[in-house]
């Protein structure tokens, strides 16, 4: 058991995720609840990357759960959305203080019907991910979330003004 975990860290260690795949898995992310053949290049670029992080497998839960969009039986859907949740709370677990996993988690919950019930950590998130915007030095992960928490219609009028502040940063 410790054997592989020193290994997957190794891993990570000479795999890191290049910033221009993350950006090609954030655009992908973006556009793929709205087209399926964007979601399928999504799924192919996450399940056949060197590199195994938590972020990655947290996108592959989102991944997963989006892909409940394109499936017609029921409990497939079920099977999926649950498959997601399980990947995207055991990332949070893992790694609860990183931003890009909570949004994540929140753009999932926030897009979801809530007859599924999927939305306890909705205002948590949202929460550390506004507080921890001064924090992140990534620009294009900044400026996604500043994007996303300004049309979500999830802030209140402060929220919106720390938001807002952040925009043309």
């Amino acid at each position: 058991m410790k054997f592989n975990l020193i290994l997957i860290l190794l891993l990570n260690f000479f795999y890191p995720i290049d910033n221009s795949e993350l950006i090609k898995i954030r655009n992908l992310y973006e556009q793929a609840a709205l087209k399926e053949d964007v979601h399928l290049k999504l799924a192919n670029l996450l399940f056949n990357s060197k590199v195994e992080s938590t972020l990655i497998s947290s996108y592959k839960g989102a991944n997963i759960m989006i892909g409940a969009n394109y499936v017609f039986n029921p409990i497939s859907k079920l099977s999926k959305f649950n498959k997601g949740k399980k990947l995207i709370e055991h990332a949070v677990e893992k790694e609860p203080n990183n931003v890009e996993i909570r949004y994540i988690r929140f753009t999932i919950q926030t897009n979801l019907p809530k007859f599924l019930g999927y939305s306890s950590y909705i205002n948590r998130d949202k929460e550390f991910i506004i507080n921890q915007l001064g924090l992140i030095s990534d620009e294009d992960l900044r400026s996604r979330i500043v994007a996303y928490l300004l049309s979500s219609n999830r802030c209140n009028e402060i929220e919106m003004k720390k938001v807002a502040a952040w925009k043309n940063k």
